[in-house]
């Protein structure tokens, strides 16, 4: 599509969803892009909700019916209906349950939420750059408050794990010896952060400021271990 209209069909993508009740209407080919591209164009509080879902269908309801892994069919087995699925007329052809193909939700939740990337093939240089919803972004019920992953690549051991808290946002990093990483903080000004209790601009070793925006503040990082902890904004007083 041409970048000008991307926005609308987008917001059009997210009207659809929620005329549906916040459920996918999505076979194979439909689901791998859904979230990502919600994330990409505005939406990821909906992108979130849905993940965290658990009404038919959605990763949720596998999960609640026994689901360990991907299944072929979003009610491939129902705890009412067994084999037959979420109508009870289903038949048991082509109903794999371990077929983590298209309809699979991970890759969204290293790369996107979690934020493990790769800027060149191997890790040789890496990005962290986690997606974090806002506080209402599951009406639902309780809204993701941490995300934790690591991932083995050919360098060695990645890691991202952010949390919010009672007082601001902390991040855990960790980064392979003989890489490089751009890491992006959430955070409105680079003096609310500080790395392993030191204030980032105090130098903190290994942290190098590479440039920001209105959102966040994005570092370039050595290997090593890092605590990132974002303090949150003081009340507003009348």
């Amino acid at each position: 599509a041409p970048a000008k209209h991307v926005a609308t069909i987008a917001a059009q993508l997210a009207g659809r969803i929620e005329a549906n009740g916040y459920r996918m209407a999505t076979g194979f080919l439909g689901t791998k892009p859904l979230l990502p591209v919600l994330s990409a164009h505005g939406h990821h509080d909906l992108a979130c909700r849905l993940f965290q879902s658990r009404q038919f269908p959605s990763w949720g309801y596998e999960v609640e019916q026994g689901a360990t892994s991907v299944w072929e069919r979003w009610d491939s087995f129902t705890k009412e209906h067994g084999f037959d699925g979420v109508s009870g007329k289903n038949n048991a052809g082509m109903n794999s349950f371990s077929h983590y193909a298209f309809g699979a939700v991970m890759e969204w939740a290293f790369t996107t939420l979690a934020g493990i990337d790769a800027l060149e093939p191997g890790f040789g240089r890496i990005l962290i750059r986690p997606c974090i919803p806002s506080a209402a972004s599951n009406p639902d019920g309780r809204p993701l408050t941490w995300a934790a992953a690591e991932y083995a690549s050919p360098r060695g051991l990645i890691r991202s794990h952010w949390q919010k808290r009672d007082d601001g946002l902390e991040m855990r990093v960790t980064i392979p010896a003989n890489t490089t990483a751009r890491v992006r903080v959430p955070a409105a000004a680079d003096d609310v952060i500080t790395e392993s209790g030191r204030p980032l601009a105090d130098g903190a070793p290994g942290v190098r400021l590479v440039s920001r925006d209105a959102d966040a503040a994005e570092l370039e990082l050595g290997s090593g271990d890092y605590r990132f902890r974002v303090a949150a904004a003081a009340p507003v007083r009348s």
